[in-house]
C-alpha cells in the first residue's frame, strides 16, 4: 500500500487516473521530487501534503479540485510559498495545488 493510500485512504487507482488526466506533474511522498516541491519559504515548516497537483494549465485545475471535492481532501492553493505559517501546504491526507516552477496558463 502506498504513502498516499495509508495517508487518505484513497485507492492507487484513483491517484494513477487522475495522473492521467492532468498535463503538469502530480507529485506524492516517495517521488524524487517531493521534498523540493513541498518546501515552502520558512524552513521551518515542515508540512508533508499527500499530493502535489503542479497544474499547468485551468484543466489541471479543474481536474484536481474536482479531485479533491470527490475524494473528501483538504485542498490548499499555492502560489509563492511565502506565508509564515505555512498556510499555502495542506498536512497529510490533502491535496495542495500549486508549486511548479511555472505559472498556470489559460487554454
Amino acid at each position: 500500500m502506498s504513502d498516499v493510500a495509508v495517508a487518505t485512504g484513497l485507492a492507487e487507482q484513483a491517484v494513477t487516473a487522475l495522473r492521467a488526466q492532468v498535463r503538469g506533474e502530480l507529485i506524492k511522498p516517495g517521488d524524487s521530487q517531493y521534498d523540493q516541491a513541498r518546501k515552502v519559504h520558512n524552513a521551518m515548516i515542515d508540512i508533508r501534503p499527500a499530493l502535489i497537483a503542479q497544474c499547468r494549465d485551468v484543466a489541471d485545475v479543474i481536474h484536481a479540485v474536482n479531485f479533491g471535492r470527490e475524494h473528501n481532501l483538504d485542498i490548499a492553493i499555492r502560489s509563492g510559498g511565502h506565508h509564515g505559517a505555512g498556510l499555502s501546504l495542506v498536512e497529510i491526507g490533502g491535496l495542495t495545488l500549486g508549486g511548479g516552477t511555472g505559472y498556470i496558463t489559460r487554454t
